[in-house]
């Protein structure tokens, strides 16, 4: 990702685990694309701030094909 004139970003964080269930291995083998059906992140922390600028874009996290049907928070705490 660019960065952006004019925007600060800083974000922190720290993740103990993350679980991921149910991953379509016929998609990742025929298909060219990764489906996980869950995806549940455990005893995270964030801090920070984003300010988002008037104008935005789509971001691109990866080339690949990769589709989460959920994304779950275990506990979440603030940042240190």
């Amino acid at each position: 990702m660019q960065p952006v004139p004019g925007v600060d970003r800083h974000l922190n964080g720290k993740i103990s685990s993350v679980r991921i269930n149910g991953i379509g291995l016929m998609r990742i083998l025929f298909k060219n694309g990764i489906y996980l059906r869950e995806v549940i992140v455990s005893n995270c922390s964030i801090d920070g701030r984003i300010q988002f600028p008037k104008k935005t874009t789509p971001p691109i996290i990866s080339g690949e094909n990769i589709r989460i049907g959920s994304i779950l928070f275990g506990h979440i705490g603030p940042g240190t």
